[in-house]
């Protein structure tokens, strides 16, 4: 199991925090609010290794999932990119990886079960 933190998010409901993406419970989730395009960033303690990631979203026009080298998250680089997603698995074998930004453009996004 990745040790995974959120590391920032660029809005959030106070009962919807982004770190309930995180907690494996499939009845709690994040929710963005405001407009778009909103942010999630997840960080790792350490490069790591990743084969798949695995989201279910509501009401997501468009997301793209963005990663980073560096030691504090910046710098992202795109991986992949989808639209008019419910559930969705993004496959692939990236290397290194100590944080993962998904970028988000649509209506309101719970976003669980990462």
């Amino acid at each position: 199991m990745l040790q995974l933190q959120a590391a920032g998010a660029t809005s959030t409901d106070d009962l919807h925090p982004a770190e309930h993406c995180l907690d494996g419970n499939p009845e709690t989730f994040w929710l963005s609010t405001g407009l778009f395009p909103q942010e999630l960033v997840l960080s790792l303690p350490s490069p790591t290794r990743i084969v798949a990631v695995h989201l279910r979203c509501c009401n997501v026009k468009q997301m793209s999932l963005q990663h980073s080298t560096e030691e504090m998250p910046g710098g992202f680089t795109e991986l992949a990119k989808s639209g008019n997603l419910e559930q969705r698995s993004f496959v692939g074998v990236w290397k290194c990886i100590i944080s993962c930004r998904f970028s988000v453009t649509g209506w309101s996004c719970p976003v669980g079960a990462i």
